[in-house]
């Protein structure tokens, strides 16, 4: 983050800290931007509570403590993607693939589809036995090539983004099936 001092305050210390809500607190760096401006960089931290001291010449500037919550980051690079519905399908046949987010730390899951305007719509919903777990599936109606993003925070997961082939049923031959 950065600190913009004051005017007339160009000559000082700028300090910066982080303490855990039971614990000691560690030493964070500081680096002069020239002129007024400093940029304050903190150490790794754990998921959890803290307060951020941010001082001038060994004083606390106004607000200071910062209350600040840290939390994992999401890990898109973790979040599993797979199933038929990501290469090649038909029109009027049911596509669908899994995606699994249980290790992908906290995040937002997106699916967009690029291609023929209203050629399908995409739904998803969570696994019934497992809520880190998200079910799509689409029912294509236009042939045509298709890229489908999956992404996890704004970033691509593996794989993505995929390519899908959709091609018109095959009507030369059918069959019936009759059980009796």
């Amino acid at each position: 983050f950065k600190v913009v001092a004051k005017e007339g305050m160009h000559e000082g210390i700028l300090g910066v800290s982080v303490q855990p809500t039971n614990g000691e607190a560690i030493n964070g760096n500081t680096l002069s931007l020239g002129g007024a401006e400093y940029e304050c960089v903190l150490p790794s931290l754990d998921p959890g509570k803290y307060e951020v001291f941010v001082r001038w010449n060994g004083s606390n500037i106004v607000g200071s403590p910062f209350g600040l919550k840290a939390t994992k980051r999401p890990m898109p690079e973790k979040i599993k993607v797979y199933g038929p519905g990501l290469t090649n399908g038909q029109v009027g046949q049911e596509g669908n693939f899994t995606v699994e987010t249980s290790e992908g730390g906290p995040g937002t899951l997106a699916v967009r589809l690029h291609g023929p305007r209203g050629a399908f719509k995409i739904n998803m919903r969570r696994h019934p036995n497992n809520d880190r777990t998200i079910l799509v599936r689409y029912d294509p109606t236009i042939e045509g090539t298709y890229r489908v993003d999956v992404t996890w925070s704004d970033v691509h997961v593996p794989g993505s983004p995929f390519t899908v082939n959709i091609e018109k049923q095959d009507t030369s031959s059918s069959s019936a099936t009759t059980q009796w």
